[in-house]
């Protein structure tokens, strides 16, 4: 900790030290600024995201683009998104509209998936 923030020493291979970033201000302090440009486009982390295996109802479902919504009361949300490839089943995957199903949800996702910010990672239609 530098001032209240948190700083980091950037060394490069062979170890020397080439600045000292300063994560809140967003600067390197040092002869290498070019690293600055780096730092700032490097992934931040994103917050955990929940897993969670709940029952669904499918409300709508696209053949031709192969995807559709579940509607799931346990996640608080307008929909789940669901692709087609996330599908347990044999042959042509689809769903019916109407028809309830075993859902693993992931989310809130950091982005929206088609105006949605869960999605499903697997689905098994349930007889």
């Amino acid at each position: 900790m530098h001032n209240g923030t948190t700083t980091y020493v950037v060394t490069t291979a062979n170890g020397r030290s080439e600045c000292v970033w300063t994560a809140s201000a967003g600067i390197c302090e040092g002869p290498a600024t070019a690293i600055e440009g780096f730092l700032r486009s490097a992934p931040r982390p994103q917050p955990a995201m929940k897993r969670r295996v709940v029952r669904a109802t499918v409300r709508e479902w696209s053949d031709e683009e192969g995807w559709g919504v579940l509607s799931a009361p346990e996640i608080e949300s307008d929909g789940v998104w669901v692709h087609f490839s996330a599908i347990q089943m044999e042959g042509y995957k689809t769903l019916v509209p109407g028809r309830t199903v075993l859902v693993e949800v992931v989310g809130p996702l950091p982005f929206e998936q088609d105006g949605y910010r869960f999605r499903a990672s697997w689905v098994r239609p349930l007889p």
